[in-house]
């Protein structure tokens, strides 16, 4: 194999590399996805949340 191509290679290698790391950092430290998020003065819905929406208010009034 040529040097230019080992190095070519390894390179690609590397990136994809840190590609997955990246997209494993995302998941891993990311919030909950299926949740209630205060909007304002309301809750809204992100995703399907398994609980219902919160009974107390959000945001100031």
């Amino acid at each position: 194999m040529k040097q230019i191509a080992k190095k070519r290679l390894l390179f690609l290698i590397g990136i994809l590399i840190v590609f997955v790391i990246l997209l494993s950092l995302r998941f891993l430290l990311a919030g909950p996805e299926d949740s209630w998020v205060c909007n304002g003065s309301e809750w809204v819905k992100h995703g399907n949340p398994s609980t219902p929406k919160p009974i107390g208010g959000c945001g100031s009034r």
